[in-house]
């Protein structure tokens, strides 16, 4: 039986309540999950459909993982 100072409380960062640190939490876990559908629908694509996009196979570990940079315009 927990006595009053034995209660579990929801852990936070300080000066991060825990309903932020949840949503922060679930927002993390839905772009990773989206991530993982993108990852899965360019594997299924042909080399053909790849190229027309204008990326090789062997470049969708790397743009799953790398950050998005804008490409510069050129003048």
């Amino acid at each position: 039986m927990l006595t009053k100072t034995m209660r579990i409380f929801p852990v936070a960062l300080p000066g991060f309540p825990a309903r932020e640190l949840g949503q922060w939490l679930l927002a993390a876990l839905r772009k990773s999950a989206q991530r993982q559908r993108d990852l899965n629908e360019l594997r299924l694509m042909s080399d053909h459909q790849l190229n027309d996009l204008g990326i090789g196979r062997g470049e969708i570990p790397g743009l799953m993982h790398a950050p998005v940079r804008p490409r510069r315009e050129r003048y």
